[in-house]
């Protein structure tokens, strides 16, 4: 339980962040008034995402359709083997009372951004990091740009920051590549 509620956090924090930087953008270029597409595009992926979850939860499904779901959906994590693909089908679901298979996540979770869109910009509390930081991004992000990456590169902690190829925007630390930067930062 604990494992969906962070990776449905991480997505959530992801999605502030791409979308503040969106709204920064904007507000820089003086285009603020682009400002309600981005909004009523923020709120179509809400609404899908209930929907999907919504339905999701009514239907029969099985252990091998959740999996074939998720391999769809999280295609962006990069190519994994069959074992994590099967793992994470196997700790991405819960049984409800009824019987029925469902998602393991609270689909709400996510309403928190529509009502406070304003909170989505933190380069404040970003800059005021001291301690030594590494960025992960996937090569093939559509969440966090290279731009991006890299200005967090200049500002605040100066991070440290390595893409991880054949990756979407998460990587999810699960081959030795990407341990290993992670263990030789924390041995640095």
């Amino acid at each position: 339980m604990f494992q969906s509620f962070v990776i449905a956090l991480r997505e959530g924090v992801e999605a502030a962040l791409i979308v503040g930087i969106v709204l920064g953008h904007l507000r820089k270029t003086g285009r603020e008034s682009w400002r309600r597409v981005v909004y009523w595009g923020l709120a179509a992926a809400l609404v899908a995402s209930i929907v999907g979850a919504f339905l999701l939860s009514r239907m029969e499904i099985n252990q091998e359709a959740l999996e074939g779901w998720l391999r769809t959906v999280y295609a962006t994590f990069g190519p994994q083997t069959d074992v994590t693909w099967r793992h994470l089908a196997e700790t991405s679901w819960r049984r409800t009372d009824a019987g029925k298979i469902t998602v393991h996540y609270d689909p709400r979770l996510m309403g928190h951004l529509t009502m406070h869109p304003e909170d989505w910009n933190h380069w404040a509390a970003y800059d005021r990091v001291q301690c030594k930081t590494l960025l992960l991004r996937g090569m093939a992000s559509d969440v966090l740009s290279r731009e991006t990456a890299e200005a967090m590169t200049r500002r605040g902690p100066h991070c440290r920051f390595v893409e991880i190829e054949y990756c979407g925007h998460a990587p999810m630390l699960n081959v030795l590549m990407e341990q290993q930067v992670v263990e030789e930062f924390l041995a640095s």
